[in-house]
């Protein structure tokens, strides 16, 4: 259901808190269904979660779920104010644009991020995300959102929130990491006659709860899960790094190698080997115990052994 119509309709359902005719302010929603098939013959459904946005990915530990899920959050105010500044239409002259600012000045940070309810065969309900972080390393005006719910009591479901881009996921048994190709124009603000592709992660320690610990920055972009692993309280991360230099005439490849170790709320560089193939890009890479495994391409595969 799509379009400005259509939104209408979502708002209405929100503002009246009418959950019965609730559409989300996102392009997507997601559903979570939690099934008891203690009778095999006879599953029943004990809980159903509506939540904004697309699911990113899921790890379950022990017996906690931990679900990832993204979300752009659709404002008709900034909407209509940016259509309108863009426009360059008077708006002015029909009284819109005080309206407009006055409407924007009541905004608060509810309004931007998700939202999730859940239904039980009694009740139903609105979740709010508990927690909601800021790092000072900014990304993406997308609410990243880690659902984490227990296996052994339907009622506990706890939401923690980050502003983040549609990320990569990697899980221990302790610690949650998300990691997103920077796409913020930050970067591009001194932007002169060169571009290097970076990516942000994020560090969430696992509990009860998803809580945010630190992040940090490295050039390249990751090939997939598999590009990070911890160990001994270290992380560590393959990239590929694209890099466009001499006017955006000239376009370099080659991989990097990272280990970064946690400082306050910053994931900061230990370690790093740089410039591994240059001319190729990674095709896979494996972390077993205290060694690294990559492989890139371009014509012969080779593969590299790392300590």
């Amino acid at each position: 259901d799509y379009g400005i119509n259509a939104y209408q309709k979502k708002k209405r359902a929100i503002d009246t808190n009418n959950i019965e005719q609730f559409n989300p302010r996102t392009w997507a929603t997601s559903k979570i269904t939690i099934i008891d098939i203690t009778d095999r013959s006879n599953p029943v459904v004990k809980k159903e979660i509506y939540t904004e946005g697309t699911i990113s990915s899921a790890r379950m530990i022990s017996n906690k779920i931990y679900i990832v899920t993204s979300a752009s959050v659709f404002n008709e105010y900034l909407f209509y104010y940016k259509f309108f500044e863009d426009s360059g239409l008077n708006y002015n002259s029909i009284g819109a644009k005080e309206m407009l600012f006055n409407a924007i000045d009541r905004l608060t940070l509810e309004d931007f991020l998700p939202k999730t309810f859940s239904v039980t065969k009694t009740d139903t309900q609105w979740n709010e995300i508990q927690k909601f972080y800021v790092p000072e390393i900014y990304c993406n005006d997308n609410v990243v959102s880690i659902h984490t719910l227990d296996t052994t009591n339907v009622n506990e479901h706890n939401q923690t929130g980050i502003p983040s881009f549609y990320p990569a996921i990697y899980a221990s048994e302790n610690s949650l990491y998300l990691a997103t190709q920077n796409y913020s124009v930050w970067f591009f603000e001194n932007l002169t006659d060169s571009y290097k592709s970076r990516t942000i992660f994020h560090k969430f320690a696992l509990g009860i709860s998803a809580e945010y610990k630190s992040s940090g920055l490295v050039d390249g972009y990751i090939l997939n899960q598999f590009s990070m692993s911890e160990y001994n309280n270290n992380f560590r991360v393959a990239t590929t790094v694209s890099e466009w230099t001499n006017n955006w005439e000239d376009w370099n490849l080659y991989n990097n190698l990272y280990v970064l170790s946690e400082s306050g709320s910053k994931l900061e560089v230990k370690g790093s080997i740089t410039n591994i193939a240059p001319d190729e890009q990674l095709y896979s890479a494996r972390f077993i115990g205290d060694k690294g495994f990559l492989v890139t391409f371009e014509m012969i595969d080779p593969l590299f052994a790392i300590d």
